[in-house]
């Protein structure tokens, strides 16, 4: 079996400094500036449910429920691992993105 398909530096880094930007809204209870880091249809999951389909549902199932009984939540980056297609596509008819993941 082939290895999972690692990030380049770049793309790493990004989502470092989104993981470390979103834990730091985590710790200041900060929906408001958190809520643009996600797509209003996105799919979750959390401590209290298996999957959480959109962001409301999940404001108000997770976060309202966990976020401010955790006290300085981060997450390991340097234990988290970042995958990337080689190919640079994303899965909706195989558009082209940059570097990013964003549609180019």
């Amino acid at each position: 079996m082939a290895p999972l398909p690692l990030a380049n530096t770049e793309i790493v880094q990004f989502f470092r400094e989104w993981l470390d930007t979103f834990s730091g809204y985590v710790r200041e209870v900060d929906f408001a500036s958190a809520r643009p880091l996600f797509h209003p249809d996105v799919l979750a999951f959390g401590t209290h449910n298996d999957v959480i389909p959109g962001l409301d549902q999940w404001v108000t199932t997770q976060w309202n429920n966990v976020w401010p009984k955790t006290t300085d939540f981060r997450f390991v980056l340097d234990q988290v691992s970042i995958l990337a297609s080689p190919r640079r596509h994303d899965g909706d008819g195989g558009r082209a993105v940059d570097e990013h993941g964003l549609p180019s």
